[in-house]
């Protein structure tokens, strides 16, 4: 019983000290988007297709307001949506968007649209570690 009463109060402070969950240990959300994100301006040899994008995609988050200030309307001289050369994948909820290279974008089963690239990706925020990001 005393071993008991010692211990309490470790277990205790151990617990008082372990971190809450943040944003990033999180589902996807309307407000809250998880993004797997690998730069738009490196070069590859071979561009990353939809499927591959969350294998070398780095993970991000960011918040839904920012993503819609970084869409605008396509411009004529940008190429259509590419989905062999993929950059960025973008979860809110039950949407998910693709991004390319020149920032031309599919929502699944939805229409196509351009991503201001820069300003996308200066409202991503780190959501892990991840080797070579930006």
């Amino acid at each position: 019983m005393n071993r008991l009463r010692a211990l309490l109060p470790c277990v205790l402070l151990i617990t008082a000290c372990m971190p809450g969950e943040d944003a990033s240990s999180q589902a996807p959300s309307a407000n809250v988007g998880r993004v797997w994100y690998y730069p738009f301006a490196r070069e590859r040899i071979t561009g990353l297709h939809e499927e591959e994008i969350d294998r070398y995609g780095c993970p991000f988050e960011v918040a839904r307001d920012a993503f819609d200030r970084a869409v605008s309307s396509r411009r004529p001289d940008t190429p259509s949506y590419d989905s062999r050369d993929v950059r960025a994948k973008v979860v809110f909820g039950s949407e998910t968007v693709f991004i390319d290279r020149f920032g031309a974008a599919r929502r699944v089963g939805g229409e196509e649209f351009f991503v201001d690239t820069e300003l996308f990706a200066a409202a991503l925020v780190a959501a892990g570690s991840c080797p070579e990001v930006r």
